[in-house]
């Protein structure tokens, strides 16, 4: 066989396997986006020994979030929708993971910022994960909401896939939840890393 001949097989292997490499990082990314995280164990009644101050007459809800988890960009951007389909019948905490011992600027990311920017939205830390283990969860991105009397109503996520915005079941479920427009789902899965496994240097 003449070397051109080689030369051109050498290069059609070559450009298959990288073809088939590509390919590979794209399904396990797909497969990576579509897994939901651990859904943890959130009691059924709001748990006693929280910082968290819980209205009187609104329903309460809060999402637990790590500011460095990319998946929860997501999760955040979508709690825009709730809060304003449910403006004034709904009090909201986003809880933000933060290491022991770390300063105040460890958790003051762009997920933060973002967060904060939601009208009526208070942003927590949540040093050494307690409020989170309080609460039962583990993902980040997970919420929680209870009604007035501390009974939870949903516990899950409220995007369609990790780092994926867009209409879901579990923020329409939220919504039509705290508008009491009757049957909803009281699940849908959380779509983030888990809390403690990310953690993070101070």
């Amino acid at each position: 066989m003449r070397e051109w001949e080689w030369r051109r097989i050498r290069a059609f292997s070559l450009a298959t396997a990288w073809a088939a490499i590509v390919a590979s990082g794209f399904a396990a990314l797909y497969r990576h986006a579509g897994e939901p995280g651990d859904p943890g164990t959130p009691p059924l009644v709001r748990p006693t020994g929280s910082r968290l101050l819980p209205s009187t007459d609104l329903d309460h809800l809060v999402m637990f979030a790590h500011p460095r988890c990319p998946c929860s960009a997501a999760g955040v951007s979508e709690l825009a929708r709730p809060v304003t389909s449910c403006d004034g019948r709904i009090l909201v905490d986003v809880v933000f993971f933060r290491p022991e011992g770390s300063p105040d600027s460890w958790g003051r990311t762009s997920l933060r910022r973002a967060a904060e920017a939601i009208p009526g939205v208070r942003a927590v830390d949540d040093v050494g994960g307690r409020e989170a283990a309080l609460f039962g969860v583990v993902a980040s991105g997970h919420v929680l909401l209870f009604d007035p009397c501390g009974r939870r109503l949903f516990s899950g996520g409220i995007t369609v896939a990790r780092g994926h915005e867009g209409r879901n079941d579990g923020s329409d479920a939220v919504i039509r939840l705290v508008n009491r427009a009757g049957p909803s789902a009281s699940t849908h899965p959380v779509f983030g890393c888990a809390i403690r496994v990310l953690g993070g240097p101070a």
